[in-house]
């Protein structure tokens, strides 16, 4: 090969690879927000307990559950909950499910933290959904005199060792729900907003 074309050649190759490892100096997969969302502990979120008349009904269903499921048709989505789980409840899509599935809302009354309870809700099956699904948790129900906009809605994905704020809460003042929209069931539990303010 003559010097000129493999001083052609090396042109061609080093000047793309120049344009390319420069262009690429603020590269797009190593530069995405990798930040986590803040966890807490149990013990550094003060939780919100359910009024007392609901935890006696909770105590009274403690072998039946309070508890609501039915099945959801893929093709037709649903909602699943109501007055009986205090109104918390979840509708679901067409779409976001890949199979019919059995879907239930169970009321709780968390004990994360020895010190202190909070009013939970675990959905169920614990699954992905190919669409989000959205969820309502009523808070007229929680023993809680404050501000709503004070509350915050946490939820663990490791039996409570791990927890985390929901973001992007609609809060309904005049019916007392909060309404999100998720990508996963898993358990939720009312608590303060952190101290931080996040």
């Amino acid at each position: 090969m003559k010097p000129k074309n493999i001083l052609f050649a090396l042109v061609c190759i080093l000047i793309p690879a120049l344009v390319l490892f420069t262009a690429c100096s603020e590269n797009p997969i190593t530069d995405l927000d990798t930040t986590q969302p803040t966890s807490y502990s149990s013990d550094e979120i003060n939780w919100i307990p359910w009024k007392a008349e609901y935890l006696e009904k909770l105590d009274k269903n403690a072998l039946e559950r309070v508890l609501v499921g039915q099945w959801i048709f893929a093709d037709f989505g649903g909602f699943v909950g109501g007055w009986y789980t205090f109104n918390n409840m979840v509708s679901i899509p067409p779409g976001a499910l890949l199979h019919n599935t059995y879907v239930s809302v169970e009321v709780l009354q968390t004990y994360w933290n020895y010190a202190q309870t909070g009013g939970g809700v675990e959905f169920l099956p614990s699954m992905q959904f190919q669409l989000p699904v959205s969820v309502s948790l009523s808070y007229a129900y929680l023993h809680y005199f404050g501000n709503p906009y004070d509350l915050a809605i946490y939820w663990t994905n490791d039996d409570g060792n791990s927890w985390y704020m929901v973001d992007d809460v609609f809060y309904n003042t005049f019916q007392q729900y909060a309404t999100f929209q998720v990508d996963h069931f898993t358990v939720f539990a009312w608590g303060e907003r952190a101290p931080s303010g996040e």
